[in-house]
Parts: structure tokens; C-alpha cells; sequence
């Protein structure tokens, strides 16, 4: 079972009125997990075909669904490109967050 399956299944389950711990229950799953796999329900449709097909594991779909949407493809093509690891994308995407937190802070900085 691919984990876009298990997201999918997640999903039914919470909208039968489950609660999250429930449903992961029910998969055998903590309940970090099931936002975890939630998530990857709302990546780009490229990522989400990777990782249904198995060019990208779970855990590199994890760290890129902390990017903008219009950013996971060119993510999934460096990732592709580049035969990374899941710590190595991880810390692409925290980097990559990082900077956008920081340009933020200074916009709002230079409007004062």
C-alpha cells in the first residue's frame, strides 16, 4: 500500500466522523502519523503521482509538503535530479523555508 493510499483511507475515516487518534488506530498509526500522511493529500499532483508510483518515499514528500504549492515541482525536480537523500531534502526545505521567513520579517520590517 503506497502511503497516497493510506492518506485516502485517513481522510474517509476522519470524514465518517472519526478523530484523528481513531482513525490512526485503526491503521495502526500514532496520531502525529495521520497529519503527517494527511498532508500529502494537498501536495502538487506531480509530487503526489511520485510518490503513488514510488519515485519518491513518503519522507521526501513529507518535508516538501512544508513548501508553497507553486514550489514542490521544482523540489520534486531537484529531488529526481539529484538521487537525494530524505535528510538531505529535509534540509533543502527547511533552508528554503527559512529564507522565506526571513524575507517576510524584512518586508514587514521595511514597511514600518
Amino acid at each position: 500500500v503506497n502511503p497516497l493510499e493510506v492518506a485516502k483511507t485517513l481522510k474517509s475515516l476522519i470524514n465518517q466522523n472519526m478523530t484523528y487518534s481513531e482513525a490512526g488506530r485503526k491503521l495502526g498509526l500514532a496520531k502525529a502519523s495521520v497529519g503527517h500522511y494527511l498532508k500529502i493529500l494537498n501536495l502538487h499532483p506531480e509530487v503526489r503521482s511520485s510518490v503513488s508510483n514510488g519515485d519518491i518515499s513518503f519522507g521526501k514528500a513529507k518535508a516538501i509538503a512544508r513548501l508553497k504549492y507553486d514550489e514542490q515541482k521544482h523540489m520534486l525536480n531537484q529531488i529526481k535530479g539529484n538521487q537525494l537523500s530524505v535528510r538531505a531534502v529535509e534540509k533543502l526545505v527547511a533552508e528554503k523555508v527559512r529564507s522565506q521567513e526571513e524575507g517576510r520579517g524584512l518586508q514587514g520590517r521595511e514597511k514600518q
